[in-house]
């Protein structure tokens, strides 16, 4: 069993290269999120994998019921990102696809585009896999801010993944 502290290292070390723009290769699957707290106001900054479609990005929340940073995201909120070391404001929101099926279907066309081999590992290799598996996920869409600085325009209107 790995101890917890060597977990929080990693994290902490991928926090550093990500909000930096010599995070590379990590950059083009991983994000640095930040959420809020609804009642606390605490704010939450973990390394999220991420599958991009224009302005918005998808976060599979893996293992859904065992987390709870995305239970500030069941009403749209203000989020923050580093993405590919750049910050960027963006608007979340949490889509269950128990609730929003197609919506979650959606994102889940995009996750798989930018990550085909867990199309086998979820069973999602067909229509009828596809409808199965999303209304079981959880997913968090980010919209990002329009980027006024234009330090992002080379990564604009990527999809899949963000910058290469």
């Amino acid at each position: 069993m790995t101890p917890a502290w060597s977990g929080r290292a990693v994290n902490g070390l991928v926090d550093v290269l990500l909000r930096t723009q010599r995070g590379g290769a990590l950059g083009r699957s991983l994000l640095l999120l930040t959420v809020t707290g609804r009642r606390t106001g605490r704010r939450y900054r973990l390394p999220v994998q991420y599958a991009r479609d224009g302005d918005a990005l998808w976060v599979l929340v893996g293992d859904h019921p065992a987390k709870t940073w995305w239970r500030n995201l069941t009403t749209a909120a203000p989020v923050e990102l580093h993405l590919c070391g750049i910050r960027r404001p963006g608007w979340g929101r949490a889509v269950d696809g128990g609730v929003e099926p197609d919506l979650a279907e959606q994102g889940l066309r995009v996750w798989l585009r930018r990550f085909p081999a867990a199309a086998r590992t979820m069973r999602a290799t067909d229509e009828a896999g596809m409808h199965a598996v999303a209304k079981r996920l959880l997913l968090v869409r980010v919209d990002l801010a329009p980027d006024r600085s234009g330090a992002g325009a080379a990564n604009r209107g990527r999809s899949e993944g963000g910058a290469r």
